[in-house]
């Protein structure tokens, strides 16, 4: 193809120091590793030199027997020599000389042969006679050859390009084969029309995408999907960076990344960037603006009848990342809410506020009224009917380390308290005391009114403590992988709201100010400490948990104990705000 190039180009090649500056250009481009100022500096040659560009698509194609790759190069994207195109006109030419009227070739006449040249015999020059049938030929050889590039290089072959990993309430419409495990997609497929229901792909080169029904699709190449119209969600490994979907009217190119494309009704496309970076391009040209790079947490639009690409809202769970089919749950977001886990659920699904675990039992209850302060004892409590949740407990130290999972791990460092507990372990976060005329009402953290909203939360008033079970989890979830915990925790500010009546309560609480109530927070792996704050007060606010969980951890247990305050574990109104464990799909 270089061959085709430089001829078609009209200049001499390139020098060997020009090939080395453009090849630099070209590894460090697919690298990802380009300054601006080389990107910009390859756009312009490639723009100007034919003889650049055809060397470049040499340089691509012999990347891509080396290695698995669509890494293209930025400057093949949003420029008029974009590689389509080229791909386009070769094509064409193809196509004119196969449709070409056929070239005449007269009878084969006898050439005499020249006389011999006699040294020293005058200074005439004699004209060479061209055969015109050999020139003929040439050129028919030069346009099978060029049929036989465009051929093997722009005529696709059926080939196998990804393969279907699950399926879930799936109903085709147009294009309809069966969809089942194993099955195999092919460049040459038409369209498959899904009518409802989940797919999750597998692409060779390591892509994964999560397709929605309604929706309509082909799998065009080990590194492309395109999607007429519906809802798609790409994983990008770094080795797959590259993949690409196709949209009537955009292409969304990834750079190694987590992001969803809507194809909507109207016939305009949203991209949603989650993790990462990836290119989007506007293929209609009735627009300036043809192409915008786009990071995490960002969200734009190709408008359906102009082309242009506008800002958009960010669908934060638009998207179907993750289904189960034995589970019948479908995972829009990345994470597991364990206030949800505490009410009864799965995790993944909405569950209402005021179920949890009852302390004394371990079991499943609904609290729709709440009796005071209950002592606890040192028994750890089996949670038996809520499969992900080990058990729950009281912590006291005094008397030496406590249980906390049924594999028997242990809390060394848990303070001494006086072994008492108020509730239970809630999904919410709602407190009222009758008695002391305190309504019904959220706790906050932060401003932030918990278990109202959508706003998770787990109350557990100290002295309190829960153990998730991590690998019941994986295993309700094989395609997950348990990546972080994260939370806020701390006392209501709420606390404040309700000083005076708690003062003239109790005359031992004259002094109650913000800073008087104080309690101690942990989270403990398999029984080790991940995280501690001691003698938090309403005044501290809401503080950050972040912890990394890796995949030998089984249990994670929350606590929260009474502070050194004098009254105990009285107005120690504590809870754990957005419990999240984040996860990813299962590399």
């Amino acid at each position: 193809m270089g061959i085709f190039w430089n001829a078609c180009s009209g200049r001499n090649d390139m020098n060997a120091k020009q090939k080395y500056q453009l090849n630099e250009l070209l590894y460090l481009s697919v690298e990802g590793m380009a300054s601006p100022e080389q990107i910009e500096s390859l756009n312009a040659l490639l723009e100007s030199d034919p003889e650049a560009l055809g060397h470049s698509f040499d340089f691509y194609l012999m990347l891509s027997e080396l290695r698995k790759t669509n890494a293209i190069a930025d400057a093949f994207l949003g420029t008029k020599n974009e590689k389509c195109e080229q791909l386009d006109l070769l094509e064409r030419l193809a196509m004119e000389e196969k449709l070409a009227p056929s070239i005449e070739i007269a009878a084969k006449t006898e050439i005499a042969s020249p006389a011999p040249i006699v040294p020293n015999a005058g200074t005439e020059q004699k004209t060479h006679a061209f055969n015109k049938v050999s020139i003929a030929i040439g050129l028919m050889s030069l346009a099978a050859l060029l049929l036989m590039v465009v051929y093997v290089h722009f005529v696709p072959s059926r080939q196998s390009v990804a393969q279907l990993v699950k399926v879930m309430n799936v109903q085709s419409g147009k294009g309809f084969r069966t969809l089942e495990p194993g099955a195999l997609f092919y460049n040459t497929d038409e369209p498959i029309q899904l009518q409802k229901g989940y797919l999750e792909i597998a692409f060779d080169y390591g892509a994964v995408v999560v397709l929605e029904g309604p929706c309509e699709f082909a799998c065009k190449s080990s590194g492309g999907l395109q999607l007429n119209y519906g809802k798609a969600f790409a994983t990008v490994p770094p080795e797959a960076s590259g993949f690409t979907i196709e949209t009537p009217i955009s292409r969304v190119v990834d750079l190694g990344t987590e992001f969803g494309v809507h194809v909507e009704a109207d016939g305009s496309s949203r991209v949603n960037v989650f993790k990462g970076q990836t290119r989007l391009v506007s293929t209609l040209q009735k627009t300036d603006k043809i192409s915008e790079m786009l990071s995490a947490d960002q969200s734009r639009k190709v408008d359906g009848v102009s082309g242009a690409i506008v800002n958009a809202a960010f669908e934060k769970e638009g998207f179907a990342r993750y289904f189960d089919p034995e589970q019948q749950v479908v995972l829009r977001s990345s994470i597991i809410n364990l206030a949800a886990v505490v009410g009864g659920g799965n995790g993944i699904d909405a569950i209402s506020c005021g179920s949890g675990i009852d302390q004394a039992t371990g079991q499943q209850k609904e609290f729709e009224e709440f009796s005071g302060q209950l002592d606890g004892t040192r028994a750890y409590a089996l949670a038996s009917n809520n499969p992900f949740v080990d058990g729950v407990f009281v912590p006291d130290g005094g008397e030496g380390p406590v249980i906390v999972s049924s594999r028997g791990h242990v809390f060394q460092q848990c303070p001494d308290t006086n072994g008492r507990y108020w509730g239970g372990v809630i999904n919410g976060a709602s407190h009222e005391a009758q008695l002391l005329g305190i309504p019904k009402h959220n706790l906050r953290l932060g401003s932030i009114a918990y278990g109202a909203g959508g706003t998770s939360s787990i109350y557990m008033h100290a002295n309190q403590g829960v153990t998730f079970d991590l690998e019941a989890i994986r295993q309700a979830y094989p395609g997950l992988s348990l990546d972080r915990f994260t939370a806020v925790c701390g006392i209501s500010e709420s606390l404040n709201d309700y000083a005076d009546r708690l003062r003239v309560w109790a005359g031992q609480w004259t002094k109650l100010e913000p800073d008087s109530s104080k309690a101690d927070f942990f989270v403990l792996v398999d029984g080790r400490v991940q995280h501690e704050q001691r003698d938090l007060t309403v005044r501290t606010g809401a503080t950050e948990i972040s912890i990394e969980i890796h995949p030998q951890d089984r249990f994670l247990t929350l606590v929260t104990t009474q502070g050194s305050d004098p009254w105990g574990n009285t107005n120690d109104w504590t809870l754990f705000g957005a419990p999240y464990l984040h996860v990813s799909p299962m590399k």
